[in-house]
């Protein structure tokens, strides 16, 4: 659960795969994203009884969104392409769009106008068979779920990369507010950093979203 796999595409069997299972025990597959690759989902049981149990996945762009056949629970799942997704409840059999934040740069996360995805989930959170609480970020989903592995905008957190905060921390906290060269889109010069705020502790987060060498840089505040 709550895993985000993408641009596994390296051949065209399903050794490829975001996730594939083969037979032997019985699967649950919950709150994924999977993103580019040959297989999305490679289902290889022989058994009914070891059919997978899909609920709330994003499989788009693969080759093959979902391969095999899936337990008659699975739901809530889509696909871009027709007929694909087990999912009888919502979009059935129905092509759906999904809207990421950044694909080029791989970021996965829901982006804030998503239609499809956002607060479309089942609540699994006391799921008899696999019951989580959080999504990829380890944030607490609430309310309406998201389909995928990210909960949008969850525990009340919200992006807010245009606004200008120059004013509340220059010169009392910063001398200046430091830019992100890579990132530059708003009229006042954007800085390229995300603000979270956490409306269960009050924790203000700034952060880098696209920081070189996959280093995190990010400072924190109560």
């Amino acid at each position: 659960w709550n895993n985000i796999i993408y641009n596994y595409k390296a051949g065209s069997n399903g050794n490829f795969s975001g996730i594939n299972f083969l037979q032997g025990n019985k699967v649950y597959l919950s709150n994924n994203t999977f993103y580019g690759n040959y297989y999305g989902i490679y289902s290889y049981a022989w058994q009914s009884s070891e059919l997978a149990i899909a609920k709330n996945n994003i499989s788009y762009n693969n080759t093959n969104n979902y391969s095999g056949t899936f337990d008659a629970a699975s739901d809530y799942n889509i696909s871009d392409l027709v007929n694909d997704a087990p999912s009888p409840s919502y979009r059935n059999n129905l092509a759906t769009t999904v809207n990421f934040v950044d694909v080029v740069n791989n970021d996965f996360h829901l982006a804030p106008n998503d239609t499809f995805a956002k607060d479309k989930g089942i609540d699994l959170s006391a799921d008899a068979n696999l019951a989580i609480k959080g999504d990829v970020d380890s944030q607490v989903r609430t309310g309406f779920w998201d389909i995928g592995a990210d909960e949008e905008g969850a525990n009340g957190v919200a992006s807010a990369i245009c606004y200008d905060v120059s004013s509340m921390t220059i010169p009392t906290y910063l001398s200046s507010v430091p830019i992100d060269p890579l990132v530059k889109s708003c009229p006042w010069g954007d800085t390229g950093y995300t603000i979270y705020k956490n409306s269960t502790t009050d924790e203000v987060i700034i952060g880098a979203p696209k920081a070189e060498l996959n280093q995190t840089i990010e400072a924190r505040r109560k």
